[in-house]
């Protein structure tokens, strides 16, 4: 676990492969990930969500540690694939849309809307076109999954969802009657309409200068599944659960909680920095799938600081601590008080 930045989040774990999960923003950062991730071939790069203390330093990592795959969450694909269809200045990963990598997601048309689905959009496979890793990289040597993908109905709702306006919209000429007739009868902007998201008075088609439309279209987007496209995954038996909300958790804990029976041993990086926002804090998570190790990568920003804390977070802290021991759980305020750039955490 690193610890380059106050508000910077990256894993660097191996299983039978070496994943690299999430690589924020920050000038330190960017020199430790090419130290420790040069040091073999990096295979995986997953991306948990598109907040720039998780994503800040992606184009970075494609292109100096050139991963063999990369992984992440179809909404924050979808969306990356939204702007740079119609609005590629706001680009967050330009390079995922070369001829290096190969798109691998299937669009499940059928969901079952009242039960968990593990043929759910899971996440977007990127796969470098010369890599030598086989189809079956996700399965190990004990024949289960190395790697898994937990979504939830909103997110494979809604990248479908977005994926179908691409397709529509960008197959007819731009500003055509045609074109605009697609853009305003689809169902996502009626259902961005519906949630008031979407403001009348600058979602305007008639102008010859569509940049502030598609930025409202982009900002109501965001608005509505910010908080929905954290991508939680399993890497051996270690869950990584970027910036899920509590409602993720609750979709997805029951086959989480069945799964972890058959892997003994499990880690889990708290969520959300350990948020004591009502959208993110789930001790009862926690308390249900009874973890070895618990990985808490603090943000300054929700636990406070020495002149303004958050007893709030410290209780919290404290309470998941009580539900691994202190010795299993992993702070990042260790390595911080103690001067290093990381934090080791055993896999089991």
């Amino acid at each position: 676990m690193t610890n380059y930045s106050l508000r910077s989040e990256s894993f660097l774990i191996r299983e039978n492969y070496l994943y690299l999960i999430d690589a924020g923003r920050s000038k330190n950062g960017e020199h430790l990930l090419k130290k420790y991730g040069c040091k073999s071939i990096l295979d995986c790069f997953v991306i948990s969500h598109g907040d720039n203390d998780h994503i800040g330093l992606a184009n970075i990592v494609i292109e100096e540690l050139e991963p063999e795959i990369i992984i992440l969450s179809p909404l924050v694909y979808i969306l990356e694939k939204f702007r740079f269809t119609f609005n590629p200045v706001n680009l967050n990963i330009p390079r995922l849309f070369g001829d290096e990598y190969s798109e691998n997601i299937e669009l499940i048309e059928d969901i079952d809307k009242n039960e968990y689905n593990e043929n759910r959009i899971g996440a977007v496979y990127l796969q470098k076109n010369t890599s030598n890793i086989s189809e079956n990289w996700k399965i190990n040597n004990n024949s289960r999954k190395e790697f898994e993908a937990f979504p939830t109905l909103k997110a494979c709702y809604y990248t479908k969802l977005i994926n179908d306006f691409i397709v529509k919209v960008s197959s007819y000429t731009s500003s055509t009657p045609s074109w605009i007739n697609a853009v305003n009868s689809h169902e996502l902007i009626k259902d961005l309409r519906n949630g008031k998201l979407l403001r009348v008075k600058k979602y305007n088609l008639n102008k010859t200068n569509f940049s502030l439309m598609w930025n409202e279209i982009e900002t109501a987007i965001l608005k509505k599944l910010k908080n929905e496209m954290s991508l939680v995954c399993r890497i051996g038996s270690t869950y990584f659960t970027g910036d899920a909300t509590k409602k993720q958790l609750q979709e997805i804990e029951n086959v989480l909680f069945s799964q972890s029976k058959s892997l003994g041993k499990i880690t889990i990086k708290i969520n959300h920095h350990g948020s004591v926002n009502s959208k993110y804090e789930y001790l009862d998570f926690y308390k249900k799938m009874q973890p070895t190790q618990l990985l808490l990568k603090r943000d300054y920003q929700i636990q406070g600081s020495k002149t303004s804390p958050k007893p709030r977070f410290d209780n919290y802290v404290k309470n998941l601590e009580g539900i691994v021991s202190k010795k299993g759980l992993i702070d990042s305020k260790v390595a911080e008080n103690q001067g290093r750039n990381f934090e080791w955490f055993k896999t089991f």
